[in-house]
């Protein structure tokens, strides 16, 4: 699916298809309680909160 100019929801898109791939083809390969997995979904926690810390801080920064 693409959108025509529409920029930031066809990357979106993209990025929930790249992650959601990742998770299904490790679950399908691998245990779901395997080493792969764990790192997969502590790297994705770890980068939802940096997005969520650089936000706060473009807030901030909007906010002065």
């Amino acid at each position: 699916m693409f959108l025509k100019n529409r920029f930031q929801f066809n990357e979106n898109l993209a990025s929930f298809f790249s992650k959601k791939g990742s998770i299904d083809y490790l679950n399908f390969f691998y245990d779901p309680h395997a080493e792969h997995m764990t790192n997969c979904l502590s790297d994705l926690e770890d980068s939802e909160k940096f997005r969520q810390h650089i936000l706060r801080g473009k807030q901030i920064l909007e906010f002065l």
